[in-house]
Order: C-alpha cells, then sequence, then structure tokens
C-alpha cells in the first residue's frame, strides 16, 4: 500500500533551501530536521525551522555575520539565525549525554547526522532533508507519520529519563497533531511521571496551555489528569465539559485542573502565571457558582465582580460544561455589548455623582458608602436615573432623613 505521505510531498519554503545550499556552497553538510519536515508533511504551517549542520558554530558566525541574532544556545552549539524574515534555530551535529537534573544534557560535537539523530526525541522528529539528498529517515519517523503515532527514539524509559519534557511533549504533540502516543512510549510515561516533578513549573505550564490549544485536546484530557493525579496527587472538579475554537487557554486550564478537594489558588502552585493571570484565573473560578443569564440586572451584578475578560471566561466555562447554549451565550455578548455601547452603568466609577460631592454636602463619612450603594444599586435597574440632577436630589432626601 503506497504511504499516505512519502518523499515526493515534501514542498519545503524556498527560504529554507536557500540557506541549506549557503551551507553546502561552503563546503558544508545541512538538513532541515525535525518539526519543520514533520509539518511540511503534514501540510501544517511550521515556525520551527531547525538546520542540523557539519559546521562549527564559528564557521556558522563567519557564513551569515550580522545575521546572527542570538548566541543563547551555545553552550549546546546552537546558534538563532535570522534569514530573510526567517528565523533559523543552527545546530552543529552533537551528540547528548550524562543528563543533568533529567532534562540538561552535557554535549559534544559528532561526526555526523547518522549520530546526531540518536539524541532526538520522538521518531516523527527524526526526519533529515536537503536539496543534494532529500528525506533521510533512520528512525522510521515516516511511518509514525503515517500510522499517526508518537514514539520515542530507541527506548522511551531511557529517553524520559534523560529528558523528563518529552513526557509534556508527547502528550502536546498528541493534542496538536491528533496523533496517537504508542504503547511502549506510553506506557513509559507513566513509569518515568514522578520525574515532571524535576522540570520548572514554567517548562511545565508552556506545555499545557499548547496542549489546550490542540484540535485533540479533549481526546487526550484523561492521559493528561492521569499524569497529574499520579505525580501531583490531582483530583478534578468537572468532570465532562467540551470546548469550543473561542474557548481561552485559561478557561481550559480551570475546567481541566480545577480540584474537588484543595483550593484553587493551591493548584495554581504547580504552575507559572503572570500576576495578571492569576487574577483572571482566580475570578473566573471564584465566580464560575454563577451562571450568567439572559438578564441585564443580573449581568450588571456580575461585572460588579469581575471586569469583562473574566465575565467571558465565566461565560466559556458554563458553555463548556452545558449550563449554555451556543444562543444563550450570544444573547449573554450582545446584553453585554448593549450595556457598553449605551454606556449603562454598574460600578460607583459610572455615576454622575461622587464621593467628594457627598463630602463637600457634609454628608457624614459613615454614611456616603451606603449612600452610593443606594445610588448604583437604583440606576442598575434604571440606567436613565444616572443624572447628577437625579443623585443630587436624592442625597439631599437622604441626609434629610438622618438629621
Amino acid at each position: 500500500m503506497k504511504s499516505r505521505y512519502d518523499r515526493n510531498m515534501l514542498r519545503i519554503n524556498k527560504t529554507i533551501i536557500d540557506v541549506l545550499n549557503i551551507f553546502h556552497e561552503n563546503g558544508h553538510e545541512a538538513f532541515v530536521v525535525g518539526g519543520c519536515v514533520r509539518d511540511t508533511l503534514l501540510l501544517r504551517e511550521t515556525h520551527d525551522i531547525d538546520i542540523s549542520t557539519s559546521a562549527t558554530m564559528d564557521d556558522v558566525k563567519n557564513i551569515f555575520k550580522d545575521q546572527v541574532i542570538s548566541d543563547s544556545g551555545l553552550e549546546y552549539q546552537s546558534l538563532t539565525v535570522n534569514f530573510d524574515d526567517h528565523i533559523f534555530q543552527v545546530t552543529s551535529y552533537r551528540k547528548d549525554s550524562e543528563y543533568e537534573f533529567h532534562r540538561f544534557p552535557k554535549t559534544k560535537k559528532v561526526v555526523s547526522y547518522q549520530e546526531d539523530v540518536w539524541r532526538r526525541d520522538f521518531t516523527m522528529n527524526g526526519l533529515f532533508w536537503n536539496p543534494q539528498k532529500g528525506l533521510i529517515d533512520l528512525v522510521n519517523g515516516l511511518d509514525a507519520i503515517n500510522k499517526r503515532q508518537i514514539k520515542t527514539i530507541d527506548d522511551p524509559l531511557l529517553r524520559f529519563d534523560e529528558d523528563a519534557l518529552r513526557i509534556l511533549r508527547a502528550v502536546r504533540f498528541a493534542c496538536e497533531l491528533d496523533f496517537d502516543i504508542e504503547t511502549n512510549s506510553y506506557n513509559a510515561m507513566f513509569d518515568k511521571a514522578h520525574l515532571i516533578k524535576s522540570l520548572s513549573r514554567e517548562r511545565i505550564t508552556q506545555e499545557m496551555i499548547r496542549a489546550f490549544k490542540g484540535i485533540a485536546f479533549e481526546k487526550h484530557l484523561k492521559t493528561i489528569r492521569l499524569l497529574f493525579e499520579k505525580v501531583f496527587y490531582f483530583d478534578y472538579y468537572y468532570e465532562h465539559f467540551t470546548l469550543f475554537p473561542t474557548t481561552h487557554p485559561l478557561v481550559s486550564f480551570i475546567l481541566t485542573f480545577k480540584s474537588k478537594s484543595i483550593p484553587f489558588s493551591d493548584t495554581l502552585s504547580y504552575f507559572s502565571f503572570s500576576k495578571k493571570e492569576k487574577e483572571l484565573l482566580l475570578c473566573i473560578s471564584e465566580n464560575s457558582f454563577h451562571c450568567p443569564t439572559n438578564d441585564k440586572t443580573h449581568i450588571k451584578y456580575l461585572l460588579q465582580r469581575c471586569n469583562l475578560d473574566s465575565f467571558g471566561g465565566i461565560c466559556q466555562l458554563h458553555q463548556s460544561i452545558g449550563n449554555l447554549s451556543d444562543t444563550a451565550f450570544q444573547d449573554i455578548m450582545t446584553q453585554v455589548q448593549s450595556i457598553h455601547l449605551n454606556e449603562e452603568p454598574y460600578l460607583l466609577a459610572h455615576l454622575k455623582i461622587k464621593g467628594d460631592e457627598c463630602v463637600k454636602r457634609k454628608m457624614e463619612l459613615t454614611q456616603i458608602s451606603s449612600f452610593l450603594k443606594a445610588c448604583i444599586d437604583e440606576v442598575i435597574e434604571q440606567p436613565e436615573l444616572n443624572t447628577f440632577e437625579y443623585l443630587s436630589d436624592k442625597l439631599d432626601q437622604w441626609m434629610q432623613k438622618q438629621t
């Protein structure tokens, strides 16, 4: 049977070919390798362009001169090159050994791509291509792509022990590509799952956020949850949900990892988010027990407790767990749009009368908060009453009652 993906299907970007030819013209062997070749075979857009070469880093600097934009990977014999507005990660053939902390390899230069391939993670990422030799597959990567399968190169226990991030990368690739994880690799993931604790919170978070965006995330949700249950003893609040193309990754995070038994803030401690992201996550989680309804008053009171981003996240969450139909979701969004277009008040800041007016009229300080709260409650129900004249009269009446 003819392979679904074969050498004749490769349509390599001209800029990549130009770069490879520059190496060749300067007497060096070079291949595009890894995700770029895989994605080209899958007819997917690719952003990761990795070049593996016989050239040394000094050779690369001499060839591309001012086009080298970063040497942060120099320890691993890798440089970043900007050529014709394309970013290339250029790495000398190397062998990785003696991994430290199940993540960081000590490297040494090797003389051939035949040796270089054995340091790579999955067979689908072990394909090499250049214009001179075409597609080279030493690890049955094409077979894995044909089978839509993620399989480690060589012994999966060794691969995951070397670099624990590969465990999460396997899951993330499965979600992004809608591939299955080969049985031996799958079992080895769980045998080595405890090594996930050696990873930084930043890397764990990055891989999960990318997984949430994958087309097959829900298909692999059980695997993700089993891994985190095994490593961090998570339990899960939401048993079933459906994601939509518009579902924000932070909403997906809550649906996936919100616990039955521990505060959500404790769950967040295993991950790394910015201050703004944490505030958004906590706000959505804390207010997720209130399912929005298509009622302006209810919407305004919910908007009081959270900002617009959080409100949208709450709606997405309830849509995902089946509390809001697509129609109800759209109706609520229409109401929110109407509230803001018509500048209908729901916050104290929206009132046409301010606290300084109360002070000017010598209202007791202990009464100001109660008065403004009564004002906002009234104009939420009747936004047309939010005028300085009406609220000024209300202030006079309030003060008369207090005397």
